[in-house]
């Protein structure tokens, strides 16, 4: 994370293509996921890309502005990503 978040699709256990790069600075803010925050989200017109996987983490709405465009990106994060994302990026946790 080093300050800019980083995220890639994986094909078949061995290819990976870059699906988003996200820099401190176009990070708006980070919460837990809640239906609430969805329902808010979409009223306001902001685009909601859903990028959790299955696995048992907490999802977190990570909420950025790239050429004028707010999009809500819903992440599913490990404990490690949590824990770094913390510390880069303090102020932005609601």
């Amino acid at each position: 994370m080093a300050g800019e978040l980083s995220v890639d699709i994986v094909f078949h256990k061995s290819s990976r293509k870059k699906l988003l790069s996200v820099t401190k600075e176009e990070l708006l803010e980070i919460r837990k996921w809640s239906p609430e925050t969805l329902d808010r989200y979409k009223r306001e017109g902001i685009s909601v890309l859903d990028l959790a996987g299955f696995g048992e983490n907490q999802h977190y709405f990570y909420l950025v502005e790239q050429e004028g465009k707010k999009t809500a990106y819903i992440l599913d994060c490990p404990e490690k990503l949590i824990k770094e994302m913390r510390l880069y990026s303090r102020d932005k946790w609601l």
